[in-house]
């Protein structure tokens, strides 16, 4: 039996791929083991998840919303969530202006 290519959510699957210029879990592993980190795919997948979640439970409090872990845990895990909060980023680190302005 083959191994899902990725984990289903309500909205699609949660996955990282180089199509959309980032890369996936296996290449940030290598990174990180390069740079000194040793790190194999599962770990970098887990530190991602573990970021998103603390971000997700970040904005929830401060929109004084539902801050339960498994409510945090399914919000970190939604594509658009990631993607949106990587575009966040992405924008303040290069000083871009949101599309809304």
């Amino acid at each position: 039996m083959t191994m899902p290519n990725g984990f289903r959510t309500a909205h699609g699957y949660a996955t990282v791929s180089s199509s959309t210029g980032g890369n996936d879990y296996r290449d940030v592993a290598r990174q990180m083991t390069e740079a000194g980190h040793q790190m194999n795919h599962a770990t970098a997948r887990n530190v991602l998840l573990g970021a998103m979640e603390k971000f997700a439970a970040a904005i929830l409090t401060h929109y004084g919303e539902n801050v339960s872990t498994d409510v945090v845990k399914r919000i970190a895990r939604e594509p658009s969530f990631q993607d949106g909060l990587g575009e966040l980023i992405q924008d303040e680190f290069l000083g871009k202006k949101s599309k809304k302005d």
